[in-house]
């Protein structure tokens, strides 16, 4: 078909604009052009990238999904009601997956300043959350916790507060008004607080975290008893020799996942690296020293197998994902859906899960059978963990480290 606006044969529909033939390809245009230009038909102002990655989007696609995708519907009211879109609308429209992706991409088209999202929704949770407790004085305590302890005092690295300490700071608030709850329901306040409170609610480590700041700031009496805080999941473990054998299939078996499942299944198989912390790689993370591929983890760079470095050099793999393609940030090893953001974490999990790459346990048995081989304070240096949590891991292992240096030496 020969459309009558470009004059170019392609698909689209015979008799759309006024009885004549009109291509897909421009009929997403007017759309994206009714979407984007202001009363005098020219496109807003900061909307030229924006424009640019939509009409990269498969025109079909994009104009059979149209009212259906909730990041364009809410664009075209933000826009028909204020003009423009500020991060302070968007916050009103809550925590959807439709906001988070029209935000990311028009922070990634310069439309929006770019901010740490993470910390942003945790300040607005913990705002939220706590405004939700009845009791005043109750509420007062929970406030000082989650703004002063917990949110004012995360340590925010290069790329803002990861989605982990997003997710751990969430449920320790959750854990300290769980226990507030649990007085209040009993009729006592802090002060009024017994061992037997303590000991039915110290199960948690977020629940452990919140009683001992009430003892340090004076708010429990000193004399009651705070369990010692659990290694969360020690008990976890799977075959370390099983993990070694899928370990090798994904390094070598080109039939056994694509290559962001097997570059995340060998990091997290072999050195027990989080999730939330392999989507946060990126290129400048890898880098090659004396001919050896090195993968920085930690303080002290890690040198790559060849197949490992093999599969991590075809990174990023680029996604098909319309405006968010076109938009991408190339930095990210692990690119996702949303233009310019990392992959999100539990789509890399499920991934992992139909690979039969349970991670929790995995990574528990990595850095167990670790722990039982190196050194705390190498593990430490290699993987990027706290030295505290090694040497605890190392005690799980029933490792004795304590005769290392002098036999070294």
């Amino acid at each position: 078909m020969e459309c009558s606006e470009c004059g170019q044969q392609g698909l689209g529909r015979r008799t759309t604009r006024d009885g004549q033939p009109w291509c897909f390809a421009c009929q997403a245009v007017a759309r994206i052009d009714d979407l984007l230009t202001d009363e005098t038909g020219r496109v807003r102002a900061g909307y030229d990238e924006v424009r640019s990655a939509l009409t990269q989007v498969d025109p079909r696609s994009l104009l059979t999904n149209w009212g259906r995708t909730e990041s364009l519907t809410l664009l075209a009211r933000l826009l028909d009601d204020h003009g423009h879109v500020t991060h302070e609308l968007l916050d009103r429209e809550g925590s959807r997956m439709g906001v988070h992706y029209l935000r990311a991409l028009l922070v990634s088209a310069g439309v929006l300043e770019e901010r740490d999202e993470h910390m942003a929704r945790l300040r607005t949770f913990c705002r939220e959350y706590v405004a939700e407790v009845e009791d005043v004085e109750m509420r007062h305590v929970l406030t000082r916790y989650a703004q002063w302890h917990i949110v004012g005092r995360k340590r925010v690295g290069r790329d803002g507060l990861t989605a982990a300490q997003n997710y751990n700071a969430r449920m320790s608030v959750r854990g300290a008004r769980r226990f507030l709850e649990h007085l209040t329901a009993r009729g006592k306040y802090l002060g009024e607080c017994t061992q037997v409170e303590i000991d039915e609610q110290a199960r948690s480590v977020a629940t452990l975290a919140f009683l001992r700041w009430l003892q340090g700031q004076g708010l429990l009496s000193g004399h009651l008893g705070i369990p010692e805080q659990p290694l969360a999941s020690a008990a976890t473990t799977g075959d370390p020799e099983a993990q070694l054998a899928l370990a090798r299939r994904l390094l070598h078996d080109p039939t056994s996942g694509d290559v962001e499942e097997r570059t995340a299944g060998c990091l997290l198989l072999l050195y027990a690296q989080p999730l939330t912390k392999i989507v946060q790689l990126t290129r400048d993370d890898l880098v090659e020293h004396k001919g050896t591929a090195q993968l920085k983890l930690g303080p002290t760079p890690v040198d790559l197998a060849p197949p490992l470095a093999a599969l991590l050099r075809q990174l990023p793999v680029r996604k098909p994902f319309g405006a968010a393609r076109e938009l991408a940030d190339g930095r990210w090893l692990f690119p996702g859906k949303s233009a310019g953001r990392p992959r999100h974490a539990s789509s890399l999990m499920k991934s992992l899960n139909r690979q039969g790459i349970p991670a929790r346990t995995s990574r528990n048995t990595a850095i167990h059978h670790l722990a039982g081989s190196v050194p705390p304070a190498v593990i430490a240096s290699i993987l990027g963990i706290h030295p505290n949590t090694a040497q605890r891991w190392a005690e799980q292992a029933g490792a004795n480290w304590l005769t290392y240096g002098p036999h070294r030496s």
